[in-house]
């Protein structure tokens, strides 16, 4: 199963549109999942289609064992030959690339997870009032008459103005 790109993995956010993030996150989500359970059902075909391989593959060289290059037919030399055959490495290959398939886009199902955490604490940020600009802090200056606090020279009146 090849993984599909009809519907594009966006995890980079526009801080500047996040109304629109929100509003195609769901959708990306939702599409990203459905892929996730197609590759898992894709898997499970794949083991079945493997196990069939073996199964077949054990009958034929029970009822022939010469053409697979046996001279006597034990288990151990029966599953030994199952896997060396072409068929079954065939079958095995689409199992493990199905199951590539399947991390690759439950990674993806992850990030999009974490994309909407990254969403929420944006707008959690936006709501605040921050912003990535400097801002200037303003404090009462001494020319107002009014001494910054810290400065060293308040007196402390827990231990008696000392």
């Amino acid at each position: 199963m090849a993984i599909s790109t009809d519907i594009p993995l966006r995890l980079k956010i526009d801080e500047t549109i996040l109304d629109e993030e929100w509003q195609g996150h769901a959708e990306m989500a939702y599409a990203w999942a459905k892929k996730s359970a197609k590759a898992n059902a894709e898997i499970e075909r794949q083991k079945a289609a493997l196990e069939l391989t073996a199964a077949d593959l054990d009958l034929a060289i029970r009822q022939n064992p010469g053409v697979y290059g046996l001279a006597k037919v034990t288990e151990t030399s029966l599953k030994a030959a199952v896997v060396a055959s072409p068929d079954y490495q065939r079958a095995k290959e689409k199992t493990i690339q199905a199951k590539h398939d399947a991390d690759v886009i439950a990674a993806a199902v992850a990030s999009l997870r974490d994309r909407k955490h990254a969403l929420q604490g944006l707008v959690e940020l936006h709501i605040a009032g921050y912003s990535a600009a400097p801002r200037q802090h303003t404090r009462p200056s001494r020319a107002a008459g009014v001494r910054p606090r810290g400065d060293g020279d308040e007196t402390n009146e827990a231990d008696g103005g000392s």
